[in-house]
């Protein structure tokens, strides 16, 4: 993670890389997820953008991959 010093800079766009080959779900586990997030603003007018993908047999049924966003 890299954090961006704060001022009068403007930035845009982002990138990521996160790898979802085969992640798994331990026995102990219900979900596996990895995210995206990207913050703006003061801490009492927060603005993110949460996007990733998320395995959860338990909600869905299976183990497959699929993409959520918060």
């Amino acid at each position: 993670m890299r954090w961006l010093p704060p001022g009068n800079a403007k930035y845009l766009g982002a990138t990521g890389l996160i790898n979802i080959q085969k992640p798994v779900v331990g026995d102990e586990q219900s979900s596996n997820r990895a995210f995206l997030i990207i913050q703006s603003g003061a801490p009492n007018q927060l603005n993110s953008i949460n996007v990733g993908w998320m395995i959860n047999p338990t909600l869905y049924g299976d183990a497959l991959s699929r993409i959520t966003a918060m």
